[in-house]
């Protein structure tokens, strides 16, 4: 992805390019579970995430419509010195 440092400093730009890589429309937290005894992660976690698939390419656009109730997404908050 190739994070930077916007111009004036402000936010971060990526000069790389990651197929899946969109940024967030919208984010909803809706439920964070208590940790299970002896851990520290919570033991669940429910939110919804908004994403915007106009611009992408069709191949890409079809594997985000295709992602399903209990699929795994990483989702990264990156933030400049």
């Amino acid at each position: 992805l190739a994070p930077r440092p916007a111009p004036g400093g402000e936010g971060v730009t990526f000069a790389g390019w990651a197929r899946m890589a969109l940024p967030l429309d919208d984010f909803k937290l809706f439920k964070v579970g208590r940790p299970r005894l002896g851990e520290l992660a919570p033991s669940e976690v429910r939110a919804e995430a908004i994403v915007s698939t106009r611009g992408c390419r069709a191949d890409v656009a079809a594997e985000w419509s295709g992602l399903r109730r209990h699929d795994v997404v990483f989702l990264l908050s990156v933030s400049g010195p």
